[in-house]
């Protein structure tokens, strides 16, 4: 008896266990290229000071937030453009 009771936790655990992975979302290419892209833009002195969102949906990279002039929003769209993984870059960033 005891020894089915140990069985049939070690099953439910495993069950409990397996099902459990499967509810979590799997990390996506598009969560590594966005999470690149933010590296990027946190990396370069003048753009990390800008308060910019990035989402990623099947390699295109959409840019929102606030710019302060012309030549980041440039800036910021160019390191995105050229991380890798990204096909397009829509800019919907505004000048504040």
């Amino acid at each position: 008896m005891k020894r089915m009771l140990l069985m049939a936790g070690l099953v439910l655990m495993a069950v409990v266990g397996w099902t459990g992975c499967e509810t979590l979302q799997p990390r996506t290419e598009d969560d590594g290229v966005s999470q690149a892209v933010m590296e990027r833009l946190y990396q370069d002195n003048l753009v990390r000071r800008q308060v910019l969102g990035v989402s990623v949906v099947n390699g295109v990279v959409t840019l929102r937030g606030n710019i302060t002039d012309e030549s980041l929003r440039i800036r910021a769209k160019s390191i995105a453009e050229t991380t890798p993984g990204v096909t397009k870059v829509v800019d919907q960033t505004t000048r504040r």
